[in-house]
């Protein structure tokens, strides 16, 4: 199930990607307002769901075929 604090980080994720960012747990802090901790949990949450991957030695973000397919869905809507 899609919340809507999913669909907020996978805009978020879509958006910073598309400008030309690399998506790590900070940059989700700045771009949303959100706390560390909150930003954890949602990752979490978003990779359980196998929206996003994280890259184990760079942390950087990446929405997976899934997630890319659902954020489209949110910004087109």
């Amino acid at each position: 199930k899609i919340t809507i604090s999913k669909e907020n980080y996978l805009k978020a994720i879509a958006e910073a990607e598309g400008e030309g960012e690399t998506v790590i747990a900070a940059t989700l802090v700045r771009w949303l307002g959100v706390s560390a901790p909150a930003v954890t949990m949602a990752i979490r949450r978003l990779k359980r769901d196998v929206l996003i991957r994280e890259d184990p030695r760079t942390g950087q973000l990446s929405r997976t075929g899934s997630g890319r397919e659902m954020s489209r869905r949110i910004l087109y809507r």
